[in-house]
Formats: C-alpha cells, sequence, structure tokens
C-alpha cells in the first residue's frame, strides 16, 4: 500500500481513470478534492465509492465548491456535525469512516461510522468501487473474507 494520499488515490482508484496531481481539498470523511494530471478537478467520494470529473479547469471549480449542496455532500452537513460531536476529534491521519460502505448497504447511522486511517479509507473504498463499478444499482451481492 502507498504511504501516500496522493500514491494511493493513484493505485487504488486507477480504474476510474483519475491520474492524480494534487489534492486541493479534503474532508473529514476522506473525501477529496483532486486535480489530475491534465488539469481536470475530480470528486472523490469514500462513502459511496465514487470518483468523477467536477470541472475541466480548476479556475472552473469555484462555481460548483460555493454552493450549500456541495459541502452538504462532501462534509456530510449537519449529520456530519454530529459524527464529530459523538466520534471525537481527529489526529492528523485519520478521518471518519463508514464501517459498511454505503454501496454495500451501509447507512448513514451514526453506529456506522468509526475513525480510521485516512489511506487505509481511500484504499478500501477504491478497491470495493472497481470491484461493483459494473453492477447494476440494487444488485444484491455477497461479500467473501479470506
Amino acid at each position: 500500500m502507498p504511504s501516500t494520499i496522493l500514491g494511493t488515490i493513484a493505485e487504488d482508484w486507477a480504474w476510474t481513470g483519475l491520474k492524480p496531481k494534487k489534492i486541493l481539498l479534503q474532508s473529514d470523511f476522506a473525501n477529496f478534492l483532486v486535480q489530475a494530471e491534465d488539469g481536470k478537478v475530480w470528486l472523490l467520494l469514500t462513502d459511496i465509492p465514487e470518483c468523477t470529473v467536477l470541472s475541466d479547469t480548476k479556475e472552473g471549480l469555484s462555481q460548483i465548491t460555493q454552493t450549500p449542496q456541495f459541502f452538504q455532500e462532501f462534509e456530510l452537513g449537519e449529520f456530519g456535525n454530529s459524527l464529530r460531536n459523538q466520534l471525537g476529534d481527529l489526529k492528523p491521519e485519520e478521518c471518519y469512516s463508514m464501517k459498511v460502505s454505503a454501496a454495500l448497504g451501509g447507512k448513514y447511522e451514526v453506529n456506522n461510522f468509526e475513525i480510521s486511517n485516512t489511506i487505509v479509507t481511500i484504499s478500501f473504498a477504491g478497491q470495493i468501487g472497481r470491484q461493483i463499478a459494473d453492477v447494476p444499482n440494487g444488485t444484491e451481492i455477497s461479500i467473501t473474507v479470506k
């Protein structure tokens, strides 16, 4: 596993086409705005997991990030504030992470979140995302842990 956030994104989220160059913004929930090598800005969400182009340029990003909807999704709004209050403060390399990903049926409830290492969260979400990328929504899946 790479030892940096950028390296982890490059390795475990490569299936999305993202070639990361720079982290522009990071949330307490391991959500990121990432500038790619080609200048495009991507939104990486570890709870879903999803990684999509938000803007073709860094300059075009300001309109998107100024909306309340963006920060609601990026920082999980009032629910995020509740989590911070109940789970406590983070150390520098930690984030609030879902125990069971929303993509796997996990609920946005306090008992489904924990404090986790940010790199582990990014890596795990990227690996899950890659494995379910082509699975239609609503499809039942099973997970085998070895």
